[in-house]
This record gives structure tokens, C-alpha cells and sequence, in this order.
């Protein structure tokens, strides 16, 4: 009977719309839920422990106390830990669609750095839906620098929702703006956050070698005037033992010319394709100088710009890389001990 199915819904509606508004406002409160990363089997036993301590608190005081505290370890331990005990090189490309987002987990105390966000029109951000969850299941909570190549939205859109989920102590670029106001509330939104903004160059080292791992920018040069928002992309070398990542933006022809050139600081055992994988960019100069073991190219599925060019495919093959792409594996993951030591895939 639809008459009396519709009548029937309606009345359900009733009842569930007020309960509905009331959970969405509690929702909406910061106290309303507790953001604990469960990165180990340690941060899982506690979560066990706090269901556990419910049940024991109504045996006893002292049961409940100790359960809580179990708990408290067992969240709070390994991220603690993990600095001193780690020594490894983990590097994240995530699956953010036609954009760029990489996750550097430095070893022991280096840090995490986070080289671009993702952006993508419509209502979907992809620094909400995709980074900060990575960043979760990493178990990070404070990120080092969020390192922006260039002010395009595919690369700083995401940025601002990661702002306001973890700490950001600094945000590096290449000086280059956005006349966008979706950029200009990203960097009101750092400024509100108390993040160092430092502008970076061609032989800056941000910090000192933490761990056995160096960060190093090789473009742009200090003096980029006349370059393109492309070639004037932040160029990020990260090398850990013989592991060298070459973090390349959208560089184009004229970046990396001047790349090539510098052939000991480009050579490469994983190489980012710049600007997804464009028949502008990925010159074959640039590939020969760099010689990457592996290319990983981020670009979204059935992009409409036709990424990555089928020359550019055959150009990495034919100087011996590996090549994987965002659009078909999905989240690539590299490990590294000072030798490549892992990569893995996950859709």
C-alpha cells in the first residue's frame, strides 16, 4: 500500500529529523570525539583497554584506574617511541586524483614533511578525504613543513584542511603567490595557525641532516624572475644512504634544462614525473641526467588533459625506471633503510 508506506515514513520522518539535528550538533563540537591514530598493535590493545575499563569500573575503582592507564601507554607510547626506534625512510604518494600529494616520513627524529595537497574542483577536498587520514594512519600528529611546489590549486588546495587538523611548524615555498582567494584564505589560515612561512631556493638546506637524511632544494634559483609558475616549482631532493627522491613539481623545459645540467645532484633512485606526466615536461635530458630506478607519475583517472603522455612512458622505459602512477595503483609507498627496500601499492 504506498499510500499508507508513505504515511508510515512520514511519521518516521518526524521523529528522526529532530534526532538527527540534535547528533549533528553535538557532531560539530571539538569535545564531541577523541582523535587517536591506531598506527600499532599497542594503540589497538588500548583501545581494548578503555572498553575493558568500563566494564571493570563497575567492579571497582582501582580496576578502572588501572585499566585507563594501560590505555593512556598504549595510545600514547608509540608515537613517542617512534622517533628513537625507527630508522627508516617512508615516502606516501597519495591517491588525490589529478594532483599532487606527497608524504616524507623521515627517519628517527627528522620529521614529516608534507610536499603539496591535492585540490580539486567541487565539493570534494581531497586534504580532508585523503591526506589527513594518511597522516592518521601514519600516526602523525605534528608535521615538520608542508612544502608547496607551486601556487597551483591541484597542489595547495588540500593544504588548508591538513592546517586545521595537525600543527604545521613551518610552510616552504618558492615566494610565488596565488591571486585566488582560496590562496589567500590558505595563508591567513597558516598565519592564524602560527606557521614559519619560509621562502626557499636553489642550495637551501632547511634544517641540518636529521638521521642520516638530508632535504635539499635545487630549483628555483634565487634569482627566477622571468620563469613560468611551472619552472619556478620547488624542487625537493630528500637523500637517506644511497636512497635519493627527487620531488619535481610541474618543472617544464626551461627548469629542466637548468636540472640537467647538475647531473651528480638530479641522479635519482625514485624521481616524482613532473607535471603528471606531460609531453612538456620529463625531457629526455632530464631523464638521462637523473636516471630514476623508479618513476612515479600522480595523476588522476581519465583526466581530461590525456596524462601521462605515452612518449613520456616509453622515455622512462627506455633509460630502465620502473614506472607506476597514482591513477592506476593508487597509493604508492616506498621504504627505505638507506636502501630501497620496498614499494607498495593500494587502491
Amino acid at each position: 500500500s504506498p499510500g499508507a508506506a508513505d504515511a508510515l515514513l512520514f511519521l518516521g520522518a518526524l521523529a528522526i529529523e529532530p534526532a538527527d539535528r540534535f547528533v549533528t550538533w553535538l557532531a560539530a563540537h571539538p569535545w564531541s570525539a577523541v582523535d587517536a591514530s591506531l598506527a600499532s598493535p599497542a594503540s589497538v590493545l588500548a583501545l581494548g583497554c578503555v572498553a575493558a575499563a568500563t566494564q571493570l569500573g563497575r567492579v571497582g575503582g582501582r580496576g578502572f584506574v588501572l585499566a585507563l592507564a594501560v590505555a593512556l601507554l598504549g595510545v600514547g607510547l608509540p608515537d613517542e617511541l617512534r622517533p628513537w626506534l625507527d630508522r627508516t625512510l617512508v615516502v606516501r604518494f597519495l591517491d588525490v586524483g589529478q594532483g599532487d600529494a606527497t608524504l616524507v616520513s623521515l627517519p628517527g627524529r627528522g620529521g614529516t614533511l608534507l610536499v603539496d595537497a591535492g585540490g580539486l574542483a567541487g565539493s570534494f577536498d581531497p586534504g580532508e578525504r585523503v591526506v589527513l587520514p594518511a597522516l592518521r594512519r601514519a600516526g602523525v600528529r605534528r608535521v615538520r613543513a608542508v612544502a608547496l611546489s607551486h601556487p597551483d590549486f591541484d597542489h595547495y588546495g588540500g593544504i588548508e584542511a591538513v592546517a586545521r587538523g595537525v600543527t604545521i611548524d613551518e610552510f616552504w615555498s618558492s615566494g610565488r603567490a596565488s591571486d585566488s582567494a582560496s590562496f589567500a584564505e590558505l595563508m591567513r589560515v597558516l598565519g592564524d595557525g602560527g606557521v614559519r612561512t619560509r621562502t626557499l631556493a636553489r642550495g637551501d638546506a632547511p634544517g641540518p641532516p636529521e638521521d642520516g637524511a638530508e632535504v635539499r632544494i635545487l630549483n628555483p634559483p634565487p634569482a627566477a624572475h622571468g620563469l613560468s609558475e611551472n619552472d619556478a616549482s620547488l624542487v625537493v631532493r630528500v637523500a637517506f644512504g644511497a636512497t635519493r627522491l627527487l620531488l619535481t613539481g610541474d618543472v617544464e623545459a626551461a627548469a629542466e634544462a637548468a636540472l640537467s645540467a647538475r647531473r651528480d645532484a638530479v641522479a635519482a633512485t625514485v624521481l616524482k614525473v613532473p607535471h603528471h606526466g606531460s609531453r612538456t615536461s620529463s625531457s629526455r635530458a632530464l631523464v638521462a641526467a637523473s636516471r630514476p630506478a623508479l618513476a612515479v607519475a600522480l595523476l588522476g583517472w581519465r583526466n581530461r588533459f590525456g596524462f601521462p603522455a605515452p612518449a613520456v612512458r616509453d622515455r622512462y622505459a627506455a633509460f630502465g625506471a620502473a614506472w607506476r602512477e597514482t591513477a592506476r595503483d593508487g597509493e604508492i609507498v616506498l621504504r627505505s633503510d638507506g636502501q630501497l627496500d620496498a614499494v607498495e601499492t593500494c587502491r
